[in-house]
């Protein structure tokens, strides 16, 4: 429905990474393998270099696991010493892994009687560094050895007029391409994804704009069953987000900065800074393609005054609270980011709109929220009536993303993938029709995709579709009951769930209907009627489970949009029965017996058409009558609310533990397949 008015910068270095041999090659028995010594040595300290690792059949087994496709091609940054190296024969992957480990040199996983080749090259001056796995007769062995050979001048001249970024672009595009799910079991991590590290196809380029504060990135966000988790202590997580459009018209940016006055209105920084201690822990950024690849940027550079803190606190307090809590005092800012004196936005990124996304990104991961990425087309473009072109541009941007510098470290796991917003927007239904794609093809390839760039690393957020006969919002419709699917011509989204439940990211999957009050949907929609139609629709993904011959498979639910003006009774009554069957209690629980997830409100644009937004009075003023209803009913809680403990986590005051907990907001440890990661910013480019 249309809701619109009309860590510091990286080094570079000339890192190339080079498949040395073939496949072929690699098939031919060696018995023995010998150290070289340096030719000359610069450093005795352990040398950075990119690995690529390519599995090779060993003898005993022809052919290669389908289900060790996926490994065909990762890479790892290590620290490899030129002066060690170390032969290990052994039938215990343990063994190895530890010795591998010990000789500072990458991690071997042998499996099935196979071996890894691990193969690299560092380029910078001289130094030409390569790192062998070989198969010793007796079985699975490993060897690592490190040789150090200067270069020619003809080499340098050779290797610099090669196309690396080409050829390493095919092999990885070959690999993802025949990848075949994995299977959990072949993985000890929590993820189902333990020493499967992605590719790096490209360097990754240094960003052109200057990076945010790190801030306090949120816990890492996952499911275990209906729930959304903190991945580190399995706390439940709620969801309270924000919509903020601007990426999917022609702003190129998040509405707003233009607005003039205080930083407090017109700075992004400041804004992200208030959205936070408002107490949401999410935004929704919905975006459409062609906007992001735009170079002529709106300059939003603006003249502004500066709030003090004094000013602040009070402009972030509710007038009724303010008596009750004279005593709390306001956080400060995570990650500000500095303007000179009388100016707001001088930093943000002037090369592209793509590069605002990013920054934006990074900006609301430093103040500890997570952000959803949500494509929205609203019909400006046609990227969803052909499948290539939908997939591929969704695979650059997250390619993107996940080339940030501080990717694996901050922003892993705290980014959502909303496929497509509203897909009936378009016509489009759960099943293809002709040559154009349905919402089932779209879903699966994209999350296919994405996944094998970075496995594990986000959640995706599917909407329904194709189901508003009976009544349904654009974004709600899974309903797969097979009676009211055949008395009532729904589209019917059960084949989609049929293969989720087979994917390897099926724990990543998360459904996220649109619920709109009845001065939105022209439809009333009141109490029981209300709660009767959300169970058909969604609410039974999250109390059984979708249902086959097989078992149950339940599903988190986290509420896309939701939004009111907030002036019409009928809205008001509506929004009451909304947040009592999204807390499963008073009347509602009767229907309702497992909470949802979490809720995100359209929209913080005042320029929202039928909804305006959280800010008023030409963006300067905070409406409060709407903040008030989300504290009251929809437990929003604010940073004066907010209790301190004495490991520095930030919890609501209300309600402490349980369904309705907002989990905590801490810096979370990297997992051990991450910390390698995090220096080197691995990525499939293929």
């Amino acid at each position: 429905m249309a809701k619109y008015q009309i860590y510091p910068g990286q080094k570079v270095m000339a890192t190339w990474m080079v498949l040395l041999v073939t496949m072929a090659s690699l098939s031919a028995p060696r018995a023995t393998a010998q150290m070289m010594e340096p030719a000359a040595a610069s450093s005795e300290g352990p040398i950075d270099l990119y690995l690529y690792a390519e599995y090779a059949p060993g003898l005993s087994v022809p052919a290669r696991p389908p289900q060790l496709t996926a490994k065909a091609i990762t890479s790892k940054r290590i620290s490899c010493s030129h002066r060690r190296a170390t032969t290990i024969s052994s039938a215990s992957a343990t063994v190895l892994e530890a010795s591998a480990r010990k000789a500072k040199c990458v991690s071997a996983y042998p499996l099935n009687g196979g071996m890894y080749n691990l193969l690299a090259s560092y380029i910078e001056e001289v130094p030409l560094f390569s790192s062998q796995a070989v198969n010793l007769a007796g079985g699975n062995s490993y060897t690592c050895i490190a040789t150090y050979t200067p270069l020619t001048a003809a080499q340098k001249a050779e290797i610099a007029a090669m196309d690396w970024n080409s050829q390493v672009t095919q092999v990885a595009a070959a690999a993802v391409a025949t990848v075949a799910p994995m299977d959990a079991a072949d993985s000890s991590d929590p993820s189902g994804n333990a020493g499967i590290t992605p590719a790096v196809g490209a360097s990754c380029p240094t960003p052109a704009y200057t990076q945010p504060p790190r801030g306090k990135p949120a816990a890492i966000l996952d499911t275990q069953g209906a729930k959304l988790i903190n991945q580190n202590t399995k706390e439940a997580i709620q969801i309270r987000g924000l919509n903020w459009f601007g990426f999917n018209v022609d702003m190129g940016m998040v509405d707003g900065l233009w607005a003039g006055g205080s930083d407090a209105t017109t700075d992004f920084s400041t804004i992200v800074y208030q959205i936070r201690q408002l107490g949401y822990n999410a935004v929704r950024l919905p975006f459409a393609h062609r906007f992001l690849e735009k170079t002529d940027v709106w300059d939003l550079e603006r003249e502004c005054t500066q709030l003090s803190q004094g000013q602040m606190r009070s402009r972030l307090m509710d007038p009724q609270d303010s008596a009750a809590y004279i005593r709390k005092i306001l956080p400060g800012n995570a990650s500000p980011m500095p303007n000179p004196a009388g100016k707001c936005n001088t930093y943000l990124p002037k090369r592209n709109n793509q590069d605002r996304l990013l920054f934006t990104i990074q900006q609301f991961v430093a103040q500890g929220m997570y952000v959803v990425l949500d494509y929205q087309p609203q019909g400006l473009e046609q990227h969803a009536y052909n499948l290539n072109q939908f997939v591929t541009a969704w695979s650059e941007l997250w390619k993107a993303v996940a080339c940030l510098p501080n990717f694996y470290s901050d922003i892993a796991g705290r980014v959502l993938i909303d496929v497509m917003n509203e897909p009936d927007s378009m016509g489009i239904r759960w099943e293809a029709s002709g040559d154009r794609p349905g919402a089932e093809q779209l879903y699966l390839a994209t999350a296919d995709a994405l996944h094998r760039i970075t496995p594990n690393r986000m959640l995706f957020m599917f909407e329904g579709t194709g189901q508003n006969m009976i009544g349904l919002n654009w974004g709600n419709g899974f309903v797969t009951d097979k009676d009211t699917i055949s008395s009532r011509g729904l589209s019917n989204p059960t084949s989609f769930f049929e293969q989720v439940v087979t994917r390897p990211w099926v724990k990543k999957a998360v459904f996220s209907p649109h619920l709109y009050p009845p001065t939105i949907t022209m439809s009333t929609w009141l109490g029981k009627a209300l709660w009767e139609q959300s169970n058909l629709a969604f609410g039974y993904l999250q109390s059984t489970g979708y249902c086959n011959g097989r078992g149950c498979t339940q599903f988190p639910i986290l509420v896309g949009e939701t939004g009111s003006a907030y002036k019409e009774e009928t809205d008001k009554v509506w929004l009451q029965d909304f947040a009592d069957y999204a807390f499963a209690r008073g009347a509602a629980a009767a229907y309702n017996k497992v909470p949802l997830n979490g809720w995100m409100w359209w929209a913080y644009n005042e320029n929202s058409g039928d909804t305006g937004g959280i800010v008023t009075n030409q963006w300067q003023d905070l409406h409060w009558d709407k903040l008030r209803y989300m504290m009251r009913s929809l437990d929003l809680q604010p940073w004066y609310k907010w209790s301190t403990t004495g490991n520095s986590r930030r919890r609501p005051t209300r309600p402490a533990s349980g369904e309705d907990g907002l989990g905590a907001y801490d810096d979370e440890p990297l997992a051990a397949g991450d910390a390698a990661a995090a220096a080197g910013n691995e990525v499939v480019q293929g």
